[in-house]
């Protein structure tokens, strides 16, 4: 009976089975290329899938970041209008708040340029600022 369970096995199911293997190194070299090549195209597909969900990500993330920094700062206006009454000094406070937000920022980004210690790296860097300036 088990003889008859061997010959209605398929091809695949004999491959996957390490008894089933031939013995000629040859064969068994073509089967190992054959997986690591298996292996490959699944790595490779699954690196293009995780690139292209990391550009959507890239995307995405700013936009809403700065969608979620325009609404708080939309909400503090509203209300610091509330609770002063003028519209000219709370938009006065939205922009203050801006502006600090903003200072922190450039300070935060000069002392990352500050902490980079290869010489050539920082050189690359003033130039590239240089250029934007």
């Amino acid at each position: 009976m088990s003889a008859q369970a061997n010959d209605t096995r398929t091809e695949s199911e004999n491959r996957a089975d390490p008894a089933a293997e031939p013995t000629d190194p040859v064969a068994t070299g073509v089967n190992l290329l054959g997986a690591w090549s298996a292996l490959l195209n699944s790595e490779l597909a699954l690196a293009q899938h995780s690139l292209r969900l990391l550009l959507l990500g890239a995307l995405a993330v700013p936009v809403i970041g700065l969608g979620a920094w325009l609404g708080l700062c939309a909400l503090l206006v509203a209300l610091a209008q509330m609770a002063t009454g003028s519209l000219a000094l709370a938009l006065l406070v939205g922009v203050a708040v801006q502006m600090l937000a903003l200072l922190v920022l450039v300070r935060q980004l000069r002392r990352w340029s500050h902490d980079l210690t290869l010489p050539q790296s920082r050189a690359a860097l003033l130039r590239a600022v240089g250029k934007m300036s």
